[in-house]
């Protein structure tokens, strides 16, 4: 017989792994929804490099906004750098590209990792 104490934790760590598993199959989900609207398949999220920096703040020009700060996370469409949120929630995005989606799931992601 189990002790109810255990039962309750066990239940809690499953409730926390479908939830897991839940979030893992929306965000897949939205980037098969944003590659189809794009109209590619290659969508990378993932965090900024140094090497990143220039393109942030191309991306920070265009959108005429400051550049994010902190952690930042971006979003690259076939190798182009189209949207990056900041560890503040701030974000710049390609005004020139449907980004919308893009800054969808970079907020996800960034809710995920504790980005903001």
């Amino acid at each position: 017989m189990n002790h109810p104490a255990l039962s309750h934790l066990f239940m809690n760590e499953r409730t926390r792994e479908l939830q897991r598993t839940a979030s893992q199959a929306r965000l897949a989900n939205q980037a098969r929804l944003a590659a189809r609207m794009l109209g590619t398949t290659e969508i990378v999220i993932r965090d900024a490099r140094p090497s990143d920096a220039d393109a942030v703040a191309r991306l920070a020009s265009l959108d005429g906004r400051a550049i994010p700060v902190g952690r930042v996370i971006v979003a690259s469409v076939c190798g182009y750098l189209r949207a990056a949120v900041g560890a503040d929630g701030h974000t710049v995005s390609d005004p020139f590209v449907h980004t919308e989606d893009l800054v969808a799931l970079l907020r996800m992601r960034a809710s995920q990792v504790g980005a903001r």
